[in-house]
């Protein structure tokens, strides 16, 4: 079963037409949504389930960062060695649109589908910061230590 995640205000996606049931390159790139300073927000990534071709589907939601959010801290080196050298990376579907990851993070994203907590919601470096952007990059490089404090459980 394939399970679609329709984008919302946190992400934006050309088409929902594109379903990924193959191995092949979806047309349409993850695009971030600017996170809202006033709200406090941050990313939170869900993993889902795999689709039949064995690519990891995951939501992305924006949340406010406040005391009763459950999430967990997943740390993890922002570029992956092995996609600027030899490997181009693994593909992920985020509210439907493909992102490109270190295989290591899909990995550990694979095998935290089979933990008891495998549906609490993730704050993984990598992906809820959105990398390309610099000012949202240092910004959050500064709450970082808020982000992790506040997080029920951190693996590094």
């Amino acid at each position: 079963m394939l399970l679609l995640i329709r984008p919302r205000a946190y992400s934006k996606c050309i088409s929902l037409k594109r379903c990924i049931s193959s191995s092949t390159r979806p047309a349409i790139s993850f695009q971030y949504m600017p996170l809202d300073a006033n709200k406090n927000e941050i990313r939170l990534l869900t993993v889902l389930e795999l689709n039949p071709s064995g690519t990891l589907l995951c939501s992305l939601k924006h949340q406010p960062l406040n005391h009763r959010l459950e999430y967990h801290g997943l740390s993890y080196a922002w570029k992956d060695i092995a996609i600027d050298k030899n490997d181009e990376g693994e593909e992920i579907l985020v509210n439907n649109c493909g992102m490109i990851v270190g295989r290591n993070l899909v990995a550990a994203l694979k095998a935290r589908r089979s933990h008891e907590f495998c549906n609490v919601p993730l704050w993984v470096d990598a992906i809820c910061i959105n990398q390309d952007d610099t000012a949202e990059r240092n910004a959050q490089i500064l709450r970082m230590r808020e982000i992790y404090a506040e997080a029920s459980l951190v693996t590094v």
